[in-house]
């Protein structure tokens, strides 16, 4: 006789996997970042191939542009309309200002659309949001470099050596970047679902230029406009960049804090407002 199988079979449960998002506050995710810092990498090596290695003058532009627009500048605004420049020549006053404010007006709109730019990887790939618009601050602060060189080199074409003043450059510079990556961060967050961001923000540029002390120096305006000028915080920036590389007088580096507290409650609510709209932003892009 055949043996019968008594054994009971159970069967097991089956476990369930149940994704829920975050409760609580959003907190942004850099610990992600640093683990994608690959992908980061892979961002700004792309971004910056688009623009030195898929264009006719590569490298150049970077020399190009600060050089030909403060020309063009120095004949209006120099020649033409004969704005003192504080016994500076008016190419080397206007390029000093360019140098920084080409970065800037660079890098806010480029972080400002980077999450739109940026909308099929997103929809596809799985990785902290927060790498695209930090990553595209950084192609811009390459142009910087090559533009502060090309700074350099015409200061010393019109006689103007380096001065040690030159070292407060840094905390100027590192303040401007703050101001940057915070704009951007809070601007691509908000690009999500308002798409006029990338109409907004060129025009906000545009008269920020004129009211930032880029052209002429603070000193030009009336004394009693003067501190409400002093109020954006970009021309205390612009006004400490020309005093460490020119001599013009002093360095007060007083007028940057205006720039590096607006510069961190930028990062600061870039941030928290970039890991709210992150929850959401490959269902809305």
């Amino acid at each position: 006789m055949n043996a019968i199988d008594t054994t009971v079979r159970v069967d097991q449960p089956r476990l369930k996997s149940v994704v829920e998002p975050p409760k609580g506050l959003p907190k942004p995710d850099l610990r992600g970042v640093w683990a994608y810092r690959d992908l980061f990498y892979f961002l700004v090596r792309r971004d910056l191939a688009v623009v030195y290695k898929q264009t006719a003058f590569g490298v150049a532009w970077a020399v190009l542009r600060p050089l030909v627009l403060a020309a063009i500048y120095a004949v209006i605004f120099g020649v033409v309309l004969e704005v003192p420049s504080e016994g500076i020549p008016f190419p080397v006053f206007v390029i000093s200002g360019l140098t920084l404010w080409l970065f800037f007006s660079t890098a806010v709109p480029k972080a400002a659309s980077s999450t739109i730019a940026n909308a099929d990887l997103i929809a596809k790939v799985y990785f902290p949001r927060l790498v695209i618009p930090l990553a595209a601050v950084v192609p811009p602060l390459v142009d910087f470099a090559i533009g502060f060189l090309v700074l350099e080199v015409v200061l010393l074409a019109y006689g103007i050596t380096p001065q040690p003043e030159q070292v407060f450059v840094i905390p100027v510079v590192l303040v401007l970047i703050a101001m940057t990556t915070g704009a951007g961060l809070l601007l691509s967050a908000i690009a999500v679902r308002f798409r006029d961001i990338d109409i907004v923000v060129p025009f906000i540029l545009q008269i920020l230029l004129f009211a930032s002390a880029v052209l002429y120096p603070l000193s030009l305006l009336p004394g009693h406009l003067q501190p409400f000028f002093a109020i954006n915080p970009l021309v205390g920036i612009m006004e400490t960049f020309r005093a460490a590389m020119l001599p013009v007088g002093g360095i007060d580096l007083l007028q940057i804090l205006p720039g590096a507290f607006v510069g961190v409650l930028l990062i600061a609510g870039g941030l928290l407002y970039f890991a709210r709209v992150e929850r959401t932003i490959a269902d809305v892009i």
